[in-house]
């Protein structure tokens, strides 16, 4: 093991991916669906995997658990409006947050950001909390 791989940095699951890269390791919507078809069927996880309908069900299902991450743009944003909930204390929606909002995004210091492409067009804080609000 060369010296660059063993500074690596991830969670459990990535040092067991490093280990034994042969090995699959369900995520957690595959573990739990697998799980499922086995008290069901009453079948083994071998014999579960080696079943063609089980196997598809099994990929639907953990291509569909997985998260898409956040751009740099979403992760702002939602920075910002986190920021004015906390100042105001009450929701996204609220007209005070929003005017505070409005008061955030006009304050952005360009040299702060990390990319250009924020800067060029910053949106409104009713259209910001519309797109960006959870």
């Amino acid at each position: 093991m060369s010296i660059y791989t063993e500074r690596m940095v991830g969670g459990e699951k990535a040092n067991l991916i490093r280990k034994d890269p042969t090995k699959h390791y369900s995520n957690k919507d595959e573990s739990r669906e697998l799980r499922k078809i086995m008290v069901t069927t009453g079948l083994t996880e071998e014999e579960v995997r080696a079943d063609r309908k089980y196997r598809k069900q099994l990929s639907d299902v953990q291509k569909s658990g997985q998260k898409v991450k956040r751009s740099d743009v979403v992760k702002w944003y939602q920075l910002q409006i986190r920021k004015a909930c906390r100042q105001t204390k009450l929701v996204s929606h609220h007209p005070e947050t929003l005017k505070v909002l409005a008061e955030l995004l006009k304050d952005v210091n360009p040299m702060w950001l990390r990319h250009s492409f924020i800067t060029t067009k910053i949106m409104s804080a009713e259209k910001a909390v519309k797109i960006y609000a959870k």
